[in-house]
């Protein structure tokens, strides 16, 4: 290989990396950003959905609550009527 051709490839070779990185910066800088309204980090759909379950499964858990809470006002009602308060 002459002298001339190893300055054009090394110039060649440099002029290919500098491309590069120059179109490495460009792409990156206009890529979408994580977390923003166009690429969110989670789906909105999906967030309703497992909340929905969540709530479901939240609000059976109340009712139930409710309804032990209620049975248990008859029995202390029940037992001040025995008492007589």
């Amino acid at each position: 290989m002459t002298k001339l051709a190893k300055i054009l490839l090394i110039v060649g070779i440099m002029a290919g990396l500098s491309f590069g990185f120059i179109i490495g910066h460009q792409v990156q800088a206009s890529s979408i950003a994580p977390g923003s309204q166009t690429d969110p980090l989670v789906a909105k759909s999906y967030l309703e959905e497992e909340l929905e379950a969540k709530v479901k499964g939240l609000e059976a858990e109340i009712a139930k609550l409710t309804d032990k809470v209620n049975r248990l006002q008859v029995l202390v009602d029940d037992l001040n009527k025995k008492v007589g308060n």
